[in-house]
């Protein structure tokens, strides 16, 4: 499947994610809530990370600085608000105490992320106004229907009857902005003529992205395997998860015209199962600064709905198949991927055991292999940016 085909298809992806997050939108506003809509509210804006990456990288070639940005902040807002949205689905599904967890760590992150979210979506209109990769007209639409919400995530006890008029009519104008996105991508006229290929604002800065990845991945392996973690331990770990959430982006658009249908699948469950266990990741943080007073929703992403533990195992796969997928596609060395894989096969067993001193070997080992597997992708991008730069 071609890259351009792959971005296609990406517009159903669009559609759904976008339509799923807005309907359960307008039925939270509308007063209605529950554990099987917040579900599909959870799964929505999970869904959305990846919504956000395609219509990037649709226009990434005409977007400029300013479209690079926009995807940054609402790719970052979407992966920590999620943090809140998983914590109000625990708490309708009974699990003691995830409200209160939810409204201890809403300051400074959370908070911050979904008001990202609102501002990068008019940025978003803007920047698709700008680049005229997709219709304009989406792009106003999606614009003005952010625009219309944002003012009551301020002052929503004072906005009386206006507060429906502000809240339904800006959630249905931007569902309706972002489902033309993606239909037009779908139909493929959202799309240049020229074969869709990372871009070379991309390129510059993800070639050195991708090697500050690996190193914060190589770092995370050593500081996380000791018994007794530190808030710094923790954050490295966030950091890694969140890094890997972009600098997947960057390394599959850069070969997806050659590594198939398996790095396609590589890319997807490694990008799913990073932005899932960034949840899990983001909890840990917060209970190691004190924010949280005992472990029960971090355990509740673990057991009652393992977002962590499935995201873990997705990740894993997906890094499987992201190898081979690179070892077929032949755009970077062949042996980067194969550490990869080789690291994969070595971080099992750290999956399958208790003794936390051959969890160490396995996991520095088969993390170390996979860190040196993915800088050498990113080294490989620095020197082809420098050649013809």
């Amino acid at each position: 499947m071609t890259f351009r085909k792959q971005l296609q298809w990406g517009g159903l992806w669009i559609i759904a994610a976008s339509s799923m997050l807005s309907l359960m939108n307008l039925v939270i506003y509308l007063g209605y809530q529950g554990t099987a809509i917040q579900a599909v509210y959870s799964i929505g804006f999970t869904g959305m990370v990846l919504a956000c990456t395609i219509i990037h990288v649709a226009q990434a070639q005409r977007s400029g600085l300013f479209g690079l940005l926009v995807y940054l902040l609402l790719t970052l807002g979407f992966i920590y608000a999620n943090v809140a949205t998983f914590l109000f689905l625990a708490d309708f599904a009974g699990i003691e105490g995830a409200r209160q967890t939810a409204i201890d760590i809403w300051n400074p992150i959370p908070h911050l992320a979904v008001n990202s979210i609102f501002v990068g979506l008019i940025f978003l209109g803007i920047s698709v106004i700008r680049s005229g990769v997709f219709p304009r007209g989406g792009g106003l639409l999606t614009a003005l229907g952010s625009a219309l919400q944002l003012p009551l995530q301020f002052a929503i006890d004072i906005a009386g009857p206006m507060f429906y008029i502000f809240t339904i009519g800006g959630t249905i104008l931007s569902c309706v902005g972002l489902i033309w996105m993606g239909w037009s991508l779908w139909m493929g006229k959202a799309m240049m003529e020229d074969e869709p290929a990372l871009s070379l604002l991309d390129r510059a800065w993800g070639a050195p992205f991708v090697l500050l990845y690996a190193l914060m991945a190589f770092v995370n392996a050593y500081v996380n395997s000791v018994a007794d973690l530190t808030l710094f331990d923790g954050i490295i770990n966030l950091l890694s998860i969140t890094a890997m959430i972009l600098a997947i982006v960057i390394l599959h658009t850069a070969q997806a015209n050659r590594s198939g249908g398996v790095g396609l699948a590589g890319f997807l469950l490694t990008h799913l199962g990073a932005t899932l266990l960034a949840i899990t990741a983001y909890l840990i943080v917060a209970q190691l600064a004190g924010q949280i007073d005992n472990n029960r929703a971090l355990m509740a992403t673990w057991v009652d709905i393992p977002v962590g533990r499935y995201g873990n195992y997705i990740l894993m796969l997906g890094s499987l198949l992201f190898g081979i997928g690179t070892i077929r596609a032949g755009v970077f060395p062949g042996a980067a991927g194969w550490l990869m894989v080789i690291g994969l096969a070595l971080l099992l067993p750290s999956q399958l055991q208790t003794q936390d001193y051959l969890f160490s070997i396995f996991w520095i080992i088969g993390a170390t292999l996979q860190g040196i597997g993915i800088g050498w992708m990113g080294w490989t991008l620095l020197k082809k940016r420098e050649s013809t730069g």
